[in-house]
């Protein structure tokens, strides 16, 4: 996230057509989880405003969640 901060092109896209950068205003993160059931990508939202310990407890919250199905 910090380097998004410092390089915010990163999470930007570019319209061919208008010709401009859009940069995107959150930081959303996809983590990849195995299950049962395969591969899923939950995603922890608006990553630029937590710490790292809250990002962390947000990954294990949405592994597990995935992992027991009960994901949303």
């Amino acid at each position: 996230v910090k380097a998004i901060a410092d390089q915010p092109n990163i999470n930007a896209l570019f319209d061919d057509e208008a010709g401009i950068v859009h940069q995107h205003g959150g930081v959303h993160i996809g983590i990849a989880a195995q299950t049962p059931s395969g591969l899923v990508v939950p995603v922890v939202k608006h990553a630029e405003a937590r710490d790292i310990w809250d990002c962390a407890a947000e990954v294990f919250r949405l592994a597990e969640a995935a992992r027991s199905g009960t994901a949303a």
